[in-house]
């Protein structure tokens, strides 16, 4: 693979981790804000379905109008489809807490429960995502934990500046 091709390669698989980091930590402090408001599961998940909706497309929109103001022309259909395929990780960050409401919807725990899960869950998301970064890297272990942490702490701390600020 020639080495333009592996450059242009990381950069998309580098805005697709981003995208997941971003959606993990916006669908995160939802749900932190949605907490203690006596939402019905249902009602939970229609904020993050229709949140994760507008943010994915946003992106996609946005994304396409800098790259074609960059380029000076209009985008072509594999382009297009490129920044589509890129920002999906947006959209399948809110799988888990999706997945865990749901079962709150099925009587399976409280709300309550399920926000605290899914807000849990999250914050393992960033630490997974810290972590896989050490390891991909040749981190030791150590390092790789640290990583993980850090991510993790860091994604706390939007999050807690984020739903302070609702």
């Amino acid at each position: 693979m020639p080495a333009e091709h592996r450059c242009v390669e990381s950069q998309r698989r580098a805005e697709q981790i981003s995208h997941a980091i971003y959606g993990t930590i916006i669908v995160t402090a939802l749900l932190v804000t949605l907490q203690d408001h006596g939402f019905t599961a249902d009602e939970v998940i229609a904020a993050i379905v229709s949140t994760a909706v507008a943010l994915f497309f946003a992106h996609v929109y946005a994304s396409g109008l800098g790259r074609r103001m960059v380029a000076r022309r209009r985008p072509e259909r594999t382009e297009v489809k490129a920044l589509v395929v890129d920002n999906l990780p947006l959209l399948v960050a809110v799988l888990s807490p999706i997945l865990v409401l749901v079962l709150a919807a099925a009587g399976l725990f409280s709300v309550e429960t399920a926000l605290t899960i899914a807000i849990a869950v999250g914050l393992v998301s960033l630490f997974a995502m810290g972590f896989g970064f050490g390891k991909t890297t040749d981190h030791g272990l150590p390092a790789s934990l640290g990583l993980g942490v850090s991510s993790a702490g860091a994604g706390a701390v939007i999050v807690a500046l984020e739903s302070a600020l609702h």
